[in-house]
């Protein structure tokens, strides 16, 4: 690391602090693994739980029963299919990870719940359920004092800490297809999110996150607000929950992280410093295997120059409905099988350079871009076959800025991934392939409408641009790797 990057020191006092935690945390790793008396302990009790929750069957075609070598539970898992197994049945997610009790929904990583990925932890941190540790016989880690702190003796009002902090460093050689003006770059990043969840009552609860994030190097790019913040508000928001029609419904009003999409179609962020959040509501409704979600947000502006200056970006829109159908379980290859079945509308609004569409001699035209995206996506695993498939249309407008010449959008994206899980294997290897069709546009046009599909709030893999510039449809096999 040099000083090229000057903004990086007047900030060290705030960061030197947390460097304590990593340390912290090779402790309580090392607590745990010399707890393997418990540890055998809670595989007997997932045993247990799994025979008196699972429906009896055939012993031939039980496909309730878990796989004879069942996979562990993530600490931090990814979004499925490469990330945790789709066939860690829910039950045992309740019991080692830290999920909410979503029924069928929990399987795999439980982001078909609409929350994100949850392991261990979750992707949001508001998405992990500690209410168990109010029994202390389930209090095993030394950190479980954070996570269930009663504010009174019943324990209906309780709070729970989070907090994460993330160093991270990357080489790169000819960054952006070598469109940058240097060869190579070292880069440094660090992050530190900590957050508080206050439950008052099974009813009502309160979340609260900051973010500190910085970043250095040599032969530095491209770093601005989402990679540098000194400290502002990530989230913040109030959730009412209840049981509506024989549902388990809520709704969810400030600013939050949303996760309920196709990690193709919008994810968290996670290359850059700074997360994704959002500020709106969300409401959701969740049957023992059907569920709904609705939302309108608006993004959020980040200034890394001030302090708790993050505000509505209201050129920036985001709205929809998600809904999913877990349809009965089936057999395939004698080993047990279950999918979901998504149907979406995903709708953005964006004004500005986030917005703006390809045009002659390799530039850009900003203006106004409405894209009202339909899709389906079907899901699941088929014994050790991991598999997701799914379609989108995407339609809307384009406005260009200062005129009321506007152009049409057509477009349309296939995105596949099919893999096998070995399950006895060390590792836990995941080999499979990946196809992503996208429709492409014309830059060399300007009437008519574009071909040109938009998806500006998803992780962005390593050999794409920043803008829809294709002229056709294309096949990639590669993994996506960054933001």
């Amino acid at each position: 690391m040099t000083r090229n990057d000057k903004g990086f020191y007047p900030h060290y006092r705030i960061l030197l602090p947390l460097l304590i935690l990593p340390v912290l945390s090779l402790f309580m790793n090392q607590a745990a693994q010399a707890d393997t008396a418990a540890v055998k302990g809670e595989k007997q009790d997932i045993d247990k739980s799994l025979a008196s929750t699972m429906p009896i069957a055939d012993k031939k075609t039980d496909m309730s029963a878990p796989l004879p070598s069942l996979p562990p539970i993530e600490n931090f898992p990814h979004a499925n299919p490469v990330g945790q197994p789709y066939y860690v049945p829910q039950a045992v997610n309740r019991h080692i990870g830290h999920q909410y009790n979503w029924g069928v929904f929990n399987r795999g990583n439980g982001e078909a719940a609409g929350f994100g990925p949850v392991g261990r932890y979750g992707v949001a941190a508001w998405a992990e359920d500690w209410s168990d540790l109010r029994d202390p016989k389930n209090r095993k880690d030394p950190f479980d004092f954070l996570k269930y702190v009663p504010l009174n003796k019943s324990g209906s009002l309780w709070i729970s800490f989070s907090g994460e902090t993330r160093f991270r460093n990357w080489f790169e050689t000819k960054p952006q297809l070598g469109t940058q003006k240097i060869n190579n770059s070292g880069r440094f990043g660090i992050r530190n999110l900590y957050g508080a969840d206050l439950h008052v009552g099974s009813h009502l609860r309160f979340f609260a996150q900051i973010v500190n994030a910085d970043a250095s190097g040599w032969n530095v790019y491209g770093y601005n607000a989402t990679y540098k913040k000194t400290l502002d508000l990530q989230q913040a928001f109030v959730e009412v929950k209840g049981t509506v029609l024989g549902a388990k419904s809520g709704i969810i009003i400030g600013r939050q992280q949303f996760l309920d999409a196709p990690s193709y179609m919008l994810y968290n962020r996670e290359t850059p410093n700074v997360p994704l959040s959002w500020n709106g509501f969300r409401s959701y409704a969740l049957w023992s295997r059907f569920r709904v979600d609705g939302w309108y947000f608006v993004g959020t502006n980040t200034d890394k120059q001030a302090v708790f200056h993050g505000n509505q970006d209201y050129d920036t829109r985001l709205y929809g409905f998600n809904s999913t159908w877990a349809p009965p379980d089936f057999s395939f290859l004698g080993q047990k099988g279950y999918s979901f079945l998504d149907a979406f509308y995903i709708g953005y609004r964006l004004t500005g350079k986030l917005g703006a569409i390809s045009a002659p001699n390799n530039k850009s035209s900003q203006g106004t871009d409405i894209r009202n995206n339909f899709g389906i996506r079907w899901h699941g695993a088929a014994g050790p076959i991991e598999f997701s498939l799914g379609a989108i249309w995407q339609g809307g407008s384009f406005r260009y800025a200062g005129t009321d010449r506007s152009r049409n959008v057509n477009a349309y994206a296939i995105n596949s991934i099919v893999g096998y899980r070995f399950p006895k294997n060390p590792l836990r290897l995941f080999a499979g392939i990946q196809s992503d069709v996208y429709s492409g546009g014309n830059a060399q046009k300007h009437q008519g409408a574009s071909g040109a599909i938009s998806r500006p709030l998803i992780p962005k893999p390593i050999i794409s641009t920043q803008r829809p510039i294709l002229r056709r449809p294309t096949l990639s096999a590669w993994h996506r790797l960054s933001d």
